[in-house]
Formats: structure tokens, sequence, C-alpha cells
């Protein structure tokens, strides 16, 4: 049978399987739970349905009260990115919610420190040496990559993983070092966050001629109950007609020309203001108004010449 190895925390015994990394360390996880005050069931289906949790699991033999148990256990690493998926906030039992901060708090530090602790300390008398700020930063993108695209870009999963994140390099950190970490991690959510408000409005092949503003884009698609519109009748409220309307749509980016049998097509970013309706005619959002009136006060149509007397 697997070496177990018991851990006390604040009255409660943590579980653990020792590994040579975070990465191989394994926790058992029904005594973590339970310890902070809540029910195993709920958490344990959280962990199996996570897309990145998920491959941090192995099952294996714990012993209990009642005998051999086969128990989940998640690796070390992931830790701390799981216990940043629980919100105190919504806990209303107030010594549950002061037990979970606990646990987020200390957990997964006293049992790297337990493991890894010693060796952290050898290490550091033979090798003053510090990360540079170009290390650091290094650090920051690389485990940004990874579970970026492993929790497949999700803005809730990236805002869970960077405090786990935060939490995992500050430990191994000067003070100094900790600062510019904590720089690394504000300019990663900093441009998280404009990733998701600003979409790239791209035509296949080059980039689109007017960006169209953040607050100009609908957070989500409209709905089936939303008004769509013809190009035509865009052009009639706008006072210009449908050729006009489409170089407008195709200078910002959400469709472009198409086939013989299909004139216009949505681009990737075009999903966001209409849709498909046939394979000859796209329907508009009733907002795809605002953008192109916007774009209008942009750059102007210029007026036709009038002719000259004969």
């Amino acid at each position: 049978m697997t070496a177990l190895t018991t851990i006390d925390f604040h009255g409660s015994n943590l579980i653990a399987i020792p590994g040579d990394r975070p990465e191989t360390t394994l926790v058992a996880m029904k005594p973590v739970v339970e310890g902070m005050g809540l029910s195993w069931q709920p958490q344990h289906r959280k962990i199996m349905s996570h897309s990145v949790l998920k491959k941090g699991i192995t099952m294996t033999v714990i012993p209990s009260d009642g005998g051999e148990q086969d128990g989940t256990c998640l690796s070390l690493d992931l830790l701390n990115f799981w216990l940043a998926t629980i919100h105190p906030d919504r806990i209303k039992n107030e010594a549950t919610r002061a037990k979970v901060i606990e646990y987020q708090t200390e957990c997964a530090r006293v049992l790297f420190d337990h493991f890894f602790g010693k060796a952290l300390a050898r290490g550091a008398q033979s090798a003053p040496h510090h990360l540079t700020a170009q290390e650091v930063g290094g650090i920051v993108k690389g485990i940004v990559n990874k579970r970026v695209s492993e929790s497949e870009k999700r803005l809730e999963e990236m805002s869970s993983m960077l405090a786990a994140l935060n939490v995992e390099i500050r430990e191994k950190l000067t003070p100094t070092q900790r600062e510019l970490s904590d720089h690394a991690v504000a300019v990663v959510q900093e441009k998280v966050a404009e990733k998701q408000a600003l979409v790239e409005t791209r035509v296949p092949g080059q980039i689109a001629a007017f960006p169209i503003p953040a607050n100009l884009i609908p957070k989500r698609r409209p709905n089936t109950g939303t008004c769509r519109l013809p190009v035509g009748e865009i052009g009639r409220r706008l006072g210009i007609g449908a050729a006009k309307v489409n170089a407008m749509l195709a200078d910002l980016g959400l469709q472009s020309t198409g086939t013989t049998n299909q004139p216009w097509m949505v681009t990737d970013n075009g999903e966001f203001f209409g849709i498909h309706h046939t394979k000859r005619q796209i329907l508009w959002s009733a907002r795809t108004l605002d953008v192109l009136r916007w774009r209008m006060e942009v750059r102007p149509f210029a007026k036709a010449k009038e002719r000259a007397p004969a």
C-alpha cells in the first residue's frame, strides 16, 4: 500500500502521499473538505468535472475507521487552485466561512513546507542566488500560458488560477521579488480583462480598419428574441444604401465577401452582431445600428459631387 503521511492542521488530520515534486505529492481531498466544514459530495463532483482539476486526480487506498476506502487525491500543485474556486462570501455559516478562509490562507503552505520546506532552506543556504525580474516574469508567463490553455481560456478559471499562482510563487521570493511578482500578475490580469472585453475585429488576412470600441461590443450574442434586421432595413434607418452598409461592416471586420451563392459572410467576430439567416442573407442585431452610427461619425462618407450645369 502507498506510504501515507498525516499532518496536523488546526486539530484536523490532513492525509498526503509524499512525492519528489509538488506535482507528484498527493493530498487526500475528503479530509480537507470535511475539515473546512463543507460537504464532500458536491466538492467531489466539482473536482471531477473541472477541466483542469480532474487532470491532477489520482485514486488510491486510504485507511479509515471503517476500513480501507478508495480515496480521491489531488496533486499538491493544484490544491491552491481548488481552494480559490471556493467563495467564502457565499457561505452563510460564520464558523464555516472562517474555517474556509483559514484553509485558503494556510493549508497549501503548511503542506508544502512539510514536504519541501527543509529542501528549500538547504538550497537557500548553498545557493543564495535570487531570481531576476526576467526570471520571475518567465515563471508567471509559463504557468499562465499552460493553465490558460488547459482551462480553455475561460475568465472565471483564469481569475482562480491567478489567485493560486500568486500564493504559490510568493513563498519562494524575497520581498522585492514579491513586488515584481505581484506586478507581473496584475499585468496579466489586466491583459486578460482587456482580451475579454475587446473582441479583435478582423477581416480574413488583415486587421480591420476600424476596431470597434469595447463599450459598443455586446457582452453576449443577441438571443433569438432580439430584433434582427436585413442590410436593406439598416441602410434605410441610417439613410444610406445597402452597398455602403456592407462596405462599413466589412471595414469593421464583421463580414467579408464570400462566394457567388453567398455574397457576404459573417466573420468570427460578426456573431456578436448578427447571424446567418439563409445562404444569401444575414440578419443583423439592432445593436449593429449603434456600431455603424459610430463608424459614420469616425469617417463620414464623401458627398456626391454636383453635376456641372449643361
